[in-house]
């Protein structure tokens, strides 16, 4: 299939929010402005790290965290995002969330990056990573939340009589 070169996110300028140096196709599901976390493992050495993405690249987040790349409001310990989960950066909450979302904007935006060697080595394409689950579930309690979803769902199985006595 071919792209147009001109839905290319490098044909903007960096005031244009989907501007980055990295090049994709700007009709992609995965912008700049839209940087998921996952978690996976690399192909090529076996690591596991927490990522995120954009287009058709995976950040490497471990790399970023390693060499002080993430750090602002909120200083990274170093072992935050070298794990098989997202658990430990979810539990840091919105606050740092949005910090990582903006540190990432920032450098895959900003064309003085676009040589940054810690930025290069986090950059990983997409087909060399394996992903996997990226939280660990820990608890699990499936209940009616209210007398309304219990009837909801009581009727789906019996129709006639959707709630049973307790």
């Amino acid at each position: 299939m071919m792209v147009d070169k001109e839905n290319k996110s490098n044909n903007f300028d960096e005031s244009n929010k989907l501007f980055s140096w990295l090049e994709y196709d700007i009709s992609h599901p995965f912008p700049i402005v839209n940087l998921p976390f996952g978690v996976g493992i690399n192909n090529n050495n076996n690591n596991s790290s927490c990522y995120s993405r954009i287009a058709d690249f995976c950040v490497n987040l471990s790399i970023l965290e390693k060499e002080k790349y993430l750090n602002d409001e909120y200083n990274f310990d170093g072992n935050t995002f070298n794990q098989t989960s997202l658990n430990k950066f979810m539990n840091l909450g919105k606050k740092v969330w949005v910090q990582v979302r903006q540190k990432l904007y920032d450098y895959f935006h900003n064309k003085k990056f676009e040589k940054d060697d810690v930025i290069l080595k986090s950059l990983e394409k997409l087909d060399t990573v394996n992903l996997i689950l990226p939280i660990k579930v820990s608890d699990y309690t499936d209940f009616f939340s209210s007398k309304n979803h219990a009837y909801n769902l009581g009727s789906l199985f019996r129709p006639d009589n959707p709630l049973q006595p307790n």
